[in-house]
């Protein structure tokens, strides 16, 4: 999992992100990144109840959202995952590809 000091803690910090962030769309999920003042990258992850009705279901999709992530060397900044219903079909390798071409390019 991802260390707590790492996660975006609060509802008005998200909501701020979400407005100055810019959005980027994958496959799999978006993203909406944004600069932050911090010396490390801080992170969200959404998994929505409207597409996954099995909470074991949503958080195994946050596992393996967060290991793809903790695996990556991500620069600073704050990022905000959005999980879509294609999620469920992607590897684990996938997802860490996906992760590195949104972040790094």
């Amino acid at each position: 999992m991802i260390a707590r000091k790492y996660l975006i803690p609060l509802r008005k910090e998200f909501l701020e992100i979400k407005n100055r962030g810019k959005f980027i769309n994958s496959q799999s999920f978006s993203v909406i990144v944004a600069k932050n003042n911090f010396a490390y990258p801080r992170f969200a992850i959404i998994v929505g109840k409207k597409n996954f009705k099995l909470s074991v279901t949503r958080h195994k999709i946050k596992r393996q959202i967060a290991d793809a992530i903790t695996s990556l060397k991500i620069p600073n900044g704050d990022y905000i995952f959005i999980a879509k219903k294609e999620i469920l079909d992607a590897a684990r390798m996938t997802l860490r590809n996906e992760i590195n071409n949104l972040v790094f390019n």
